[in-house]
């Protein structure tokens, strides 16, 4: 019977995983993401407030921490982009702490 109770916890166990699974959806992708991250400096909205169509704010949030530290962010901000994507650039370098 041990068997049996172990194999029935474990069926168990591995389907609550797939409704977790299922209930969250498919990550965002990084272009979503990097659309978050460009979206809250441009708003001035909390991360709360990010519309659901960018994906989980708190997973779009760890990503901007992450991109942040190891650099990424700095070399988006880096190059001179044509004038209608300088705005969102300036803005992005600024909430992130970039001298202008």
């Amino acid at each position: 019977m041990a068997a049996a109770d172990q194999q029935r916890r474990l069926a168990d166990a591995c389907r609550a995983a797939a409704r977790a699974v299922a209930y969250r959806g498919p990550p965002p992708q990084r272009r979503q993401i990097l659309e978050a991250i460009v979206h809250i400096p441009c708003t001035g909205q909390a991360w709360t407030r990010l519309p659901p169509a960018l994906g989980p704010f708190l997973a779009c949030r760890r990503r901007l921490l992450r991109w942040r530290d190891d650099g990424t962010l700095k070399r988006i901000c880096r190059p001179v982009l044509p004038e209608q994507d300088a705005i969102w650039q300036q803005r992005l370098a600024a909430y992130i702490g970039l001298p202008a």
